[in-house]
């Protein structure tokens, strides 16, 4: 049966992307767009299309923010999932977010790093940012799909201290890498 939806891939983007047009679909469309990055016969905008129809970081992190409600893994391991993942099941937590914001930037040409920040002796519980430097070499920290100015690493890690209640002094920060 067909209908015709705001598609469900871009539902609360077009505020932050207003490129972004409702479409018709078929059932089951949408899933593959997403999956594979391609729009549907139908004209649905894909995962792999909405950083070209987001003009700057802080556009993708709207969208993401948007579109992205934050929910802690259920899992008694911490599982990061693939960008497309995130973006299908419109959940994740902070590592999902940031990964999400990390393909869509580099999409985009955006340098970006991933860091994992926990104070000393927690046994690495803590939070996973993503900090990005735009084209004109400005630098962002998106956390759990935020978007703030900051200077270098050292101020976002100051403000993660300030907003978590952690010592800077006790803090470790770690390069990181998606586990897989």
């Amino acid at each position: 049966m067909r209908e015709v939806l705001i598609a469900a891939l871009i539902i609360g983007t077009t505020a932050a992307c207003p490129n972004l047009i409702a479409a018709p679909r078929y059932r089951g469309a949408l899933h593959n767009a997403m999956l594979t990055g391609h729009s549907t016969s139908t004209g649905a905008a894909g995962l792999n299309q909405v950083a070209n129809r987001c003009p700057s970081v802080e556009a993708i992190c709207r969208a993401v923010k948007s579109r992205i409600r934050y929910a802690r893994d259920t899992h008694p391991t911490d599982e990061w999932r693939s960008p497309a993942e995130t973006w299908r099941l419109r959940k994740g937590d902070c590592e999902d977010y940031a990964l999400l914001v990390e393909h869509l930037c580099r999409q985009k040409g955006f340098k970006s790093t991933l860091y994992r920040l926990y104070p000393h002796g927690t046994g690495r519980t803590g939070h996973v940012i993503l900090l990005i430097e735009g084209p004109t070499g400005v630098k962002h920290m998106s956390s759990n799909g935020s978007c703030e100015l900051v200077f270098s690493l050292d101020d976002a890690r100051r403000i993660l201290a300030n907003r978590n209640g952690w010592s800077l002094s006790s803090m470790v920060t770690r390069r990181s890498q998606p586990v897989r």
